[in-house]
């Protein structure tokens, strides 16, 4: 049986991991208003728009891990690059 002081700090702990967890979705909210703000404001895809959808992926794989970032990174590649790669112009 722990002690009242290793509940305490048993709590504080998870609540700090909640708190990071939360944080991240606000966070997320906001890129993901970025990103629609970005897409509407610039008529279609943009460097800007793919630059955001990157900084959401960042987000995620810090605050997350690696697998979540990893899955975004293929959503990028699957999705969006036969938009972006006849934009690219060598």
């Amino acid at each position: 049986m722990g002690t009242v002081a290793d509940f305490f700090k048993g709590f504080i702990k998870s609540t700090k991991i909640i708190a990071q967890k939360v944080g991240a979705f606000v966070m997320l909210v906001f890129f993901l208003g970025v990103l629609m703000g970005t897409y509407i404001a610039f008529a279609g895809l943009s460097l800007l728009w793919v630059a955001a959808f990157g900084l959401v992926v960042v987000v995620f794989w810090n605050d997350f891990g690696e697998g979540v970032g990893i899955l975004l990174l293929l959503l990028i590649v699957f999705f969006f690059m036969p938009y972006l790669l006849p934009q690219i112009r060598i």
